[in-house]
């Protein structure tokens, strides 16, 4: 994932929002003052097929955001610009396709491609709000995003600190690390809960248990329980930031095969459209 500024996530900012609302007002002004025939129109022909053009063009050039995310460094617009346009102009697509069906399913084929359409829409909408949240979760100012190799790492390190800190302890100290901190530093899976939960509710929990554990502990060693318990705290910190991520990955394999679905979709209707 790219280093990103915190404004490269603010979808609501300079002039998008009004070009935005006058480019959809204009096109479903267009169409209802048009007084279209319902029984005569086709998607085929006329502004049916002006939309549909129209809606084409949109798709290939959203397309193109994956390629610009890979191109960072070529001058063609800021990932900011792309990522407002994106996102914009998946909203006028939605416009344009329903203008191009004139609000009708038609035959399976089209149904489908309409059925794939609004779930692919749909989970861009998610990923618009991943996007927009995950990142700035990463790190205290939004920047110098964090990757999935760097917090296991991470992780890794925090977990021979945390048994350097153990060594040379009483029994009762290594029971308790061994048994209620050490499995949850030594561990990489998914705590998929702290994705519907506040990073400072995480964090706030930990400190709660590490201080019940620090009673259990010896008077002798309870500093050297709360060295170890802030590590805990940090790798917890860190579980935190990789559910969030691993959020992300878990969209890109729903939203990924949902858009090359409606991409051969789509290419049958297109195919199709020149026999029928």
């Amino acid at each position: 994932m790219e280093n990103l500024e915190k404004s490269d996530y603010s979808l609501l900012k300079s002039a998008w929002p009004i070009l935005f609302t006058v480019i959809v007002g204009a096109l479903l002004a267009i169409r209802y003052s048009m007084k279209i025939d319902e029984s005569s129109y086709s998607p085929g022909a006329g502004m049916g097929l002006f939309y549909g053009v129209m809606a084409l063009a949109l798709i290939v050039i959203l397309s193109g955001y994956r390629v610009r995310k890979s191109l960072l460094r070529a001058p063609i617009g800021s990932l900011h610009a792309w990522a407002q346009s994106h996102v914009y102009m998946g909203v006028i697509l939605i416009v344009l396709v329903f203008l191009h069906s004139g609000f009708r399913t038609g035959g399976m084929l089209s149904g489908l491609l309409l059925a794939l359409f609004l779930l692919v829409t749909a989970s861009g909408a998610i990923g618009a709000i991943l996007y927009k949240v995950v990142p700035l979760s990463l790190s205290k100012y939004g920047k110098h995003v964090m990757t999935m190799e760097v917090i296991g790492a991470r992780i890794d390190k925090l977990l021979a600190e945390a048994d350097k800190q153990a060594e040379n302890r009483s029994a009762k100290f290594l029971e308790t690390y061994n048994k209620h901190i050490r499995p949850c530093l030594a561990s990489h899976r998914v705590n998929w809960g702290y994705i519907f939960t506040e990073e400072e509710e995480v964090i706030k929990a930990c400190k709660a248990k590490m201080v019940n554990l620090q009673q259990e502990t010896p008077t002798n060693e309870v500093y050297g329980m709360s060295l170890v318990g802030a590590i805990y705290v940090e790798k917890e910190r860190l579980a935190y930031k990789w559910a969030m991520l691993n959020s992300l990955r878990v969209w890109l394999y729903l939203h990924v095969p949902l858009t090359m679905a409606l991409l051969v979709a789509l290419s049958f209707h297109i195919l199709g459209s020149f026999y029928y």
